[in-house]
């Protein structure tokens, strides 16, 4: 909820007819000659992306002045606005992701934090730190009497070691948000005659769901003993591919680390403060002497460039993100002013977090929206300070029923309520809340790889009007 007040007048402002010119920047960092794919056949396309999004566009290569020691390779984006300076880790490829970071950017402040890894092999170039993380299934097949599971992934382990020779493992790292991240699982199998397979699948840290590069088809393989030097070559493979990736990828993995001796400088050193947002007040306004309507209706977000729903993971992971576009709700006033009901429902495959490909795995695999298409919140107690006035923050504490893969469970928010009037002087009811989920302890979805309890909690964002109904 750090967010919530922050912005509440910002938004109140714009939502009773103030003019509100908050500007908005997309940076863009590469380097010349080393980023010329990007320069040549991404760069165009996102000079018109920003053009539609109405963001002011500064490219620059010329990096000798210095970069923010936040950035660790190119390219790198960045959107500023009075919110603050958010730094894009995805791929720059993907339109729809880069679109869903600047939505949620515009109303939440990214974390400062780094994101702390456990067990890696870490490389570093300049500024860059490549990170490659490592996961063993059980084996397969016909196991030898006496088999040790344990054994035999120290092998692998101590194999990758040897083969990864320009990487150190390290029990935690603390990567940036442009800091390289890779994963490989390895999937071993061994037949009836003691023959060893190790298939392997390389991931992208920014696609948990297609790996970049699987040998299901021709795995590595060899005599059960020699599981250490099978591991080796996997290591030089593995050490190889992440190489040529990052000087060459079609589908925006392609990162050219920062040499050292570019400079640190801050974003303000290089003229790019966080924008302020100016505004410039209309004559006085004349809010109703009538008491306020007692039902209300949820008619869309605050601002159409902001999501009406978002959600995060908690820091360091909450670049794991993206909206809820579909809800409907009401709301219930008492003769006073005073909370009497609410009652909200969300369509569950409006969510998006930007790829396609994702968004349908999640949906599928883990909301299974197609049985439980619909998730709800009930008021069942609610605290205000004071009665909802004309012109004035509510502050409201709730408590309610949170229903999601039909199980029902009690949720706390908090939340800031402003009854006012729009532009055609009729009745609105600003709302702004937030709330924060155990997704996994509470409903048993798994989060993303990354440190307990981030990867578990789901820090949710709302912000949308409401109009009175009769």
């Amino acid at each position: 909820l750090n967010s919530i007040n922050h912005l509440l007048a910002t938004i109140f402002l714009l939502c009773i007819g103030f003019s509100l010119a908050a500007k908005e920047r997309l940076l863009v960092f590469y380097q010349a000659e080393q980023d010329y794919v990007f320069a040549a056949q991404t760069l165009p396309t996102l000079e018109v992306f920003a053009e539609k999004e109405e963001l002011e566009l500064v490219i620059t290569n010329q990096l000798s002045q210095g970069l923010p020691e936040e950035i660790t390779t190119t390219p790198a984006i960045v959107f500023q606005n009075p919110v603050g300076t958010a730094i894009y880790s995805g791929r720059y490829t993907e339109f729809s992701s880069i679109r869903n970071f600047i939505r949620i950017a515009r109303i939440s402040k990214q974390s400062p934090l780094p994101l702390e890894k456990e067990a890696v092999w870490l490389k570093t170039c300049g500024r860059t730190q490549i990170a490659l993380a490592l996961k063993i299934t059980v084996p397969s097949g016909s196991l030898p009497a006496g088999f040790s599971v344990a054994d035999l992934e120290t092998k692998i382990k101590e194999g990758l070691s040897n083969g990864l020779n320009t990487y150190s493992w390290l029990d935690q790292a603390a990567l940036k948000r442009t800091d390289r991240l890779f994963y490989l699982d390895i999937h071993p199998y061994i037949n009836a005659e003691g023959q060893l397979y190790l298939s392997t699948a390389i991931f992208s840290s920014f696609s948990c769901i297609d790996p970049i590069q699987e040998k299901f088809e021709t795995p590595i393989n060899g005599p059960l003993g020699e599981a250490g030097i099978l591991s080796q070559l996997i290591g030089q493979q593995t050490s190889n591919f992440i190489a040529a990736t990052m000087a060459d990828s079609k589908i925006g993995d392609a990162y050219t680390p920062i040499p050292l001796s570019i400079p640190n400088a801050s974003f303000t050193d290089l003229g790019y403060p966080n924008p302020i947002a100016s505004t410039a007040a209309r004559s006085s306004i004349s809010f109703p002497d009538t008491p306020l309507p007692k039902r209300w209706r949820m008619v869309g977000p605050v601002n159409p460039k902001t999501p009406l729903i978002q959600f995060h993971f908690s820091a360091p992971l909450e670049r794991y993100a993206g909206e809820v576009r579909k809800a409907s709700g009401e709301i219930q006033l008492d003769d006073q002013g005073q909370i009497k009901s609410g009652d909200f429902k969300v369509e569950v495959k409006s969510l998006t977090m930007g790829m396609a490909d994702f968004d349908a795995k999640v949906l599928k695999s883990y909301l299974k929206a197609k049985k439980h298409p619909e998730s709800r919140f009930r008021f069942k107690e609610v605290r205000l300070r004071e009665a909802l006035v004309w012109g004035q923050n509510g502050n409201a504490s709730i408590i309610g029923d949170f229903e999601l893969l039909g199980k029902t469970r009690e949720v706390s928010m908090n939340a800031i309520l402003v009854p006012s009037i729009n532009t055609k002087s009729q009745p609105i009811l600003i709302v702004q809340g937030g709330f924060q989920l155990n997704i996994t302890d509470l409903f048993g979805i798994k989060g993303p790889d990354g440190p307990a309890p981030a990867k578990k909690t789901l820090v949710f964002n709302l912000s949308f009007l409401m109009e009175s109904v009769g």
